[in-house]
């Protein structure tokens, strides 16, 4: 655990805290102040930061809450920066309005993104916007970040509201509050409890893709929910490459008795052209998305098997059943766990465990922001629903959406002369 010693700017702590902290508190860890806090910010300016996250916060969680229930959220996408010496610095200018970039039209975050996916850096892109109301075309220069091309500025969202929504927090700040905002909007402006009458607590931050991000603070925040009540809190630290680690998590996970679902989601996808031609690159992938996999399942089945119930949902892909050239390292990865999830499925059978295999096509999350959205692309919240809706009646696979059942069952049997042809 962790215990922020000093908290900036204008307070101090007393020795009594300190001592308290250094012997007393089994759940405190000191640590530099410098660390946490910027040296000459004072206490009120980070008060003022921590206000303005929260409101920022509350925003992003009634858009994602909104839209999730169904309702039509218009959305500006404004530059609400641009950076020194930035690539577009010369022809983008703060509050312009972006109606197109590169030809593709702008209606969100997301669609921005998607549109710079298909820039080479270094390229100039024509981007049409709206300047104190009179509308042009300018010529943006992108630089390069990470391989990707990038214009220099950041993006402010400016959202039309279908109706008002008051949020009363308190006097409490910081970004992290906004998944449970989110959550409780959701809640409030749809049919039914969420919590079935239970009290929840939770935390964690969103973006406006509806992506749950860091949690700062996170285990004072698991000590704070416990000392409140909660039962079933916990956290453990996972590494997907350290399998000699991975028996010890699956055991702490299982200390308490019995569980009744273990979700297996973890992977990566990188340059897919980078990845046939890059050692360390194509290795990571397959230790983290099938050795890695394939170590936390057998743990599972063996827990699993033991208590003679329960289930194992594991997250694949339909880049697996018919490994493509355009990402056959990420797509024999995904192969070989969806193969053996399957195969430990009919494993369990007999003791009473079930496994269900998730295989989604394209889903839109940060992963996929910068790529071309490809035919049948869904929304992670649909993947959800239907794993929930597969998961209780009992299914073994499900295709994410439905119709990919179909479009890969002909796939699969296409002769290979005429497959790698295929525009895919």
């Amino acid at each position: 655990m962790v215990m922020f010693i000093g908290r900036g700017g204008n307070w101090s702590v007393s020795v009594l805290e300190y001592l308290q902290a250094k012997f007393l508190d089994k759940n405190a860890e000191i640590e530099p102040e410098e660390m946490w806090f910027p040296k000459n910010v004072s206490g009120d300016q980070i008060k003022q930061q921590n206000a303005a996250d929260m409101t920022d916060s509350q925003e992003t969680a009634e858009v994602v809450a909104m839209r999730a229930a169904g309702h039509k959220v218009p959305e500006k996408v404004l530059v609400g920066a641009v950076a020194e010496k930035a690539p577009a610095g010369d022809a983008l200018k703060v509050n312009d309005e972006l109606i197109k970039v590169n030809g593709k039209q702008v209606t969100d975050l997301a669609s921005v993104h998607a549109a710079m996916g298909t820039v080479k850096a270094g390229a100039t892109v024509p981007v049409e916007l709206k300047r104190a109301g009179r509308t042009m075309t300018v010529q943006a220069r992108t630089g390069a970040q990470d391989g990707r091309a990038i214009f220099g500025i950041g993006l402010n969202p400016e959202y039309t509201m279908p109706f008002e929504v008051k949020v009363n927090a308190g006097n409490v700040g910081g970004p992290s509050a906004g998944m449970m905002f989110t959550l409780a909007i959701y809640d409030k402006i749809t049919p039914g409890a969420l919590t079935g009458g239970k009290k929840v607590a939770g935390t964690g931050t969103m973006n406006e893709l509806g992506e749950v991000g860091p949690i700062g603070g996170v285990q004072h925040k698991m000590v704070g929910a416990k000392n409140a009540g909660a039962t079933e809190v916990t956290q453990i630290d996972f590494d997907a490459r350290a399998t000699d680690t991975h028996r010890a998590v699956i055991d702490k996970a299982f200390a308490d008795g019995d569980i009744d679902v273990a979700i297996v989601a973890f992977g990566i996808q990188g340059d897919d052209e980078q990845a046939w031609q890059d050692h360390g690159l194509a290795v990571a992938e397959a230790e983290i998305n099938y050795t890695a996999a394939v170590s936390v399942g057998v743990l599972l089945g063996e827990k699993f098997k033991a208590q003679g119930h329960g289930q194992i949902i594991a997250m694949s892909s339909v880049a697996g059943e018919r490994v493509r050239r355009s990402n056959f390292v990420y797509g024999s990865t995904k192969a070989g766990l969806d193969g053996f999830y399957l195969g430990l499925g009919e494993a369990l059978r007999p003791f009473g465990a079930r496994v269900l295999v998730i295989r989604p096509g394209q889903v839109r999350t940060r992963l996929s922001a910068h790529v071309k959205e490809a035919p049948l692309t869904v929304d992670k919240e649909d993947v959800g629903r239907l794993a929930v809706a597969a998961a209780t009646k009992g299914k073994e696979i499900v295709w994410v959406p439905g119709p990919f059942r179909y479009i890969m069952m002909v796939l699969r049997h296409i002769p290979r002369p005429i497959f790698r042809k295929l525009p895919i």
